[in-house]
This record gives C-alpha cells, structure tokens and sequence, in this order.
C-alpha cells in the first residue's frame, strides 16, 4: 500500500509541477543572501471600509469563478468544505452558525467541533455531497481545494456556495477573512482577526529586520520537502529562513539527498509535531541535530490557508532570533498587552517559548496537516500520511 502511495505522490508531483509556483500578492521577493524577506502589510483603508460596513443584509457578492452569491439575511446555518474555511469561522467568532464540517484529525485543535454534522469521508479529507445537502445550510464555504465536480452537485441539489480563490500570500488569507466575515455577518470579528494577525506579522518582521537568515530544513518524510513556488517555503522565508531545499534549486515538493543535506548543513530543522524529527545519519551531524536546534510545528496551521497560518511564520522567527523576537513583541504590542491581555480584554495570538497560544486560548492540536492551498498542500499531506504509514 506505501508502494501504491508514493506511486501517486509522483503523479501528483507532476501535476503541481504544471501548476506553477505560488502566487504572492503584495508580498516581498525572496530574499538575497543575508536579507529576510518581510511582508506587504495590505492598504489600511481596505480593512477600514469592511470594518466600517454594517453587514446588513441582502447581500450580493461575486466569487472567484465569477458566479453571483446572494444572500437575503444572515446565514443561521453554514457548511465548511475544507478545514480551512471552518478555522477561520472560528478565529472570526461565527463558529455558532457552523453546522457541517469534517471532523477529523485536521481539525481536531477547534473547540466544540463535535457538536455539528461530520460531512467528511472516510478519509477526513474527502466531501460527502450527501451529508452536506442533508443538513440544508443556508450558505456553504469551499475553498479553492474543493473539487469542481463536488461543488456541481452541491450547486445542483439547491445550496447557495461561495467558491474562494487560491490563497497564495498572507493578504490572500486577510483577503478570505474579511469576505468570510461579510458573507457570514461577522464583519467585526473577521477585522478583528485581520488586525492581531497582521500585529503578529509585524513583530516578526521587525524581529528579522537586519538579521541574518538562517539555512533551514522541512522535513516531510520520505526524503521529500517543500522547494521554490510553494506556500510552506514562503512561510519559511517570511520567518526569517532560508530554505536549504531552494538553494539546492528544489522547485515545488522534491526529494533531497543524504548528500544534498550535508553538504547544506541547515542550521534549523522544522517538522510537524505529529511526526516529530525522523533520525538520519545525514541529520545526525547537522547544525541543527548538534545544537538541538528543532521547531516543531503544527502542520495544520501550516498548511490550511487561515489565520492561525501566522503561528507558525512567529515560531521560526522567535526560535532563530528569541532576543529580536522579544524585543521587537515589546515595541509592537508594549507590556501590558504581553503580560495580560490587550485594550479589549481578549487573549492575544503569542508564541512562547515554542509553544502555541491561540486566539481562544484554548491550545493546539500535535495533528499533520490538511490539503488546503491546491495541489501543494494536497502533496504535502501525502506525504506526511505516507511517511506515518511507511513507520507503522
């Protein structure tokens, strides 16, 4: 069966292979030697006019495939195709009106997510079309990694869907918050989310500011990591490392070499926290195996494009520059709000040692990731499944 899989993880390679690299809207270039790249904060009066809207309804808006979504009143009752779009109706307060989504392991870090319909296969990946028509949601979300032909059904069985276009840069991801905010009602809580993730940005990026970026290794299993043209090696660069994978001229999801990996000798290493760091005597002699230097990561936020996408971008740049970083948290948030809360009593996004505070406070889940940004993230998650079967 791992045979059978890594065959169609070749097949899927080559089809993002064809799909070009990521988009990155309004965020910085790859960074040269020695610099680190920081992030194109989106125009303030765009946050400032949805802030301002009433959210009254009706509604109308167009999608990414042009179609025209209109709602008379706000949805009591909606349906999340991908764990993505259910994540952020949680980070905006509209969890409430959730009524169907897949409750598997990709969304296990969301409080509460038991209570409603599990509109997933098997798999905690796939949509059961059924499920999802039975529950008659008012609105159904699906982002852009929901296959066309699933969509079709649900559009034909008389549910109103709002497709999202691919999330390729953080304003993409603020972009789908804010819109995720209007068609649900919850525009207040959607600026909201924009604004704490876009504070967090900007501690990370007055953290890495004049610093060095330092060479840094994803480990996925199975000798794959993310190379050029993905998402995860944008997050990498906007944490302050320097992908080991894109100097070795990786593009899209390849493998990289025992060889490959000594010779790049990555300082830091990042894995998902469900597979942990996998041993090789390439690794044992690195920087990073040396000087214990691992971020774990939650591959979930790492691979759904939502607003807990900023966790682990702030994990890299406190673990390679922890003075930086906590100097540069000072100067943005002050000393009250890191001691406490901020003006309006709510718990913040930080990143403590290492570890994950969310926005609710109630912690994070050790899960691998969730398709989530197309064919990429799809691979990725391949990968990572492949990897834990290969283990068992």
């Amino acid at each position: 069966m791992v045979r059978d899989g890594f065959r169609l993880l070749v097949a899927l390679l080559v089809v993002v292979a064809g799909v070009g690299a990521v988009g990155t809207a309004g965020a910085a270039q790859p960074a040269a030697p020695g610099d680190t790249a920081a992030v194109a904060e989106p125009a303030a009066a765009t946050n400032d006019a949805i802030a301002q809207e009433n959210c009254s309804f009706p509604v109308t808006v167009e999608d990414a495939k042009g179609n025209e979504i209109t709602l008379d009143e706000r949805p009591d009752s909606v349906v999340a195709l991908q764990p993505s779009a259910a994540q952020t109706m949680w980070e905006i307060g509209g969890q409430g009106q959730v009524t169907g989504m897949a409750v598997s392991r990709y969304t296990e870090y969301l409080d509460g997510r038991d209570n409603v319909t599990d509109i997933s296969q098997d798999d905690g990946v796939s949509v059961n079309v059924e499920t999802v028509v039975a529950t008659e949601a008012d609105l159904v979300l699906a982002p852009n990694s929901t296959p066309d032909e699933t969509i079709s059904q649900v559009r034909n069985a008389g549910m109103t869907v709002y497709e999202f276009r691919e999330a390729g840069s953080l304003d993409d991801i603020y972009e789908k918050t804010n819109r995720t905010g209007r068609l649900t009602g919850n525009c207040e809580g959607a600026a909201e989310t924009v604004d704490r993730m876009q504070t967090e940005i900007r501690v990370v990026n007055e953290a890495i500011s004049g610093e060095d970026a330092a060479p840094l290794y994803y480990q996925m299993g199975g000798g794959y990591t993310p190379g050029e043209g993905t998402f995860i090696n944008h997050i990498i660069e906007l944490g302050g490392g320097e992908n080991i994978a894109v100097a070795a001229g990786v593009e899209g999801y390849g493998q990289l070499s025992g060889e490959v990996i000594i010779e790049q000798n990555p300082e830091w290493i990042m894995v998902s926290r469900q597979m942990g760091l996998q041993e090789s005597e390439a690794l044992s002699g690195t920087t990073a195996v040396q000087e214990d230097q691992v971020i774990e990561v939650n591959a979930n936020y790492l691979t759904q494009p939502g607003p807990r996408v900023v966790v682990p971008i702030s994990q890299i740049a406190e673990s390679i520059h922890p003075e930086a970083y906590e100097e540069a948290n000072v100067s943005v948030r002050g000393e009250a709000e890191i001691n406490g809360s901020n003006s309006s009593g709510e718990t913040t996004t930080t990143v403590e040692n290492g570890g994950e505070t969310d926005s609710d406070g109630d912690g994070e889940s050790d899960s691998d990731g969730q398709p989530g940004m197309g064919a990429g993230a799809a691979v990725a998650a391949l990968v990572a499944a492949l990897a834990l079967a290969g283990r068992r």
